[in-house]
């Protein structure tokens, strides 16, 4: 089990949100026990409400969701109703969120991690917030570029990203799909994983819990 494939793709359709199905499967799958989502906006209001697609976990899926922000004070209600409306979703025997700021109001990394028996199993980086133009599905849309890395041999993931990729080969040329190889000296001779982890460690290095 390893972190091997890698998808980078910009987003220009507003039918077609590659880093939302991301997301999703991640939140969705029963091998994700845990899963980590970071970003500098969550959009919660009249508007818009992202937590509307946070919900059924059940009991067969337990997972905790660590929630990592905040880039203005502006949105700080709705960072919190997002994570209030998440746990309203879903049954709290199955779903525990815990909500992290990093201070001052610095943090704009848009960054997911997946997690299984402790170990990440997909991620993301990108340019996506979790708002109604990046996050939605709307014809107002924004341009947004972001990576997907993922280990193929966890099929509740896989399955449904290669699903993902497949019906998107008509637009072939906004989706670039690699193999990792740890053993280029570029990458330090590091595997995927080491480096996801050590990402995961900077976040809460500086992010703190709130109640």
């Amino acid at each position: 089990m390893a972190l091997n494939k890698i998808a980078i793709f910009l987003r220009k359709n507003w039918t077609i949100n590659r880093f939302r199905d991301a997301i999703i499967t991640t939140f969705e799958s029963p091998d994700v026990s845990e899963m980590i989502l970071c970003s500098g906006f969550f959009q919660e209001n009249k508007h818009y409400m992202a937590s509307n697609d946070f919900k059924n976990i059940c009991g067969k899926n337990k997972k905790t969701l660590k929630v990592v922000g905040l880039y203005s004070y502006n949105w700080r209600g709705d960072f919190d109703a997002f994570c209030q409306g998440v746990v309203n979703n879903n049954c709290p025997a199955c779903l525990t969120v815990k909500k992290f700021r990093v201070p001052g109001m610095k943090w704009h990394a848009k960054i997911m991690v997946g997690k299984k028996n402790n170990q990440p199993v997909i991620a993301s980086i990108g340019s996506s917030n979790i708002t109604r133009r990046a996050f939605g599905k709307n014809m107002n849309f924004n341009y947004e570029s972001d990576v997907i890395i993922w280990d193929d041999s966890i099929n509740s993931i896989s399955e449904r990203l290669n699903e993902l990729f497949q019906a998107s080969l008509d637009q072939s040329d906004e989706v670039v799909i690699s193999e990792y190889d740890p053993e280029d000296w570029r990458n330090g001779n590091l595997t995927l994983v080491e480096k996801v982890k050590k990402l995961e460690q900077d976040i809460f290095e500086n992010a703190q819990l709130e109640e």
